[in-house]
């Protein structure tokens, strides 16, 4: 069985003529550490990010509804946040 699905899923492939899809690149351990670390030096001097938003949702008996607002983070361990529902943009 195993057999023939992988014959029908190679068949395709090759009647049209496509090129299989090259394999992903490992990555080591070391070169993870260097991403990381990279970006750590980028952004690790960032103290408070702020943000908006909206958020929309639905159900067929209640319909559209959005609801939005700002969103602060600041280090060391610091959220907050305010909301509004009418008209979030």
């Amino acid at each position: 069985m195993r057999a023939l699905l992988t014959i029908a899923l190679w068949a395709p492939a090759v009647s049209w003529g496509a090129a299989p899809a090259p394999a992903p690149a490992a990555t080591s351990a070391a070169a993870t550490d260097t991403l990381l670390d990279a970006i750590q030096a980028k952004y690790g001097k960032v103290s408070v990010l702020r943000g908006k938003f909206v958020q929309v949702s639905g159900s067929p008996l209640y319909g559209e509804d959005k609801q939005g607002g700002t969103i602060v983070l600041q280090r060391p361990g610091r959220c907050a946040g305010t909301s509004t529902t009418a008209g979030a943009t």
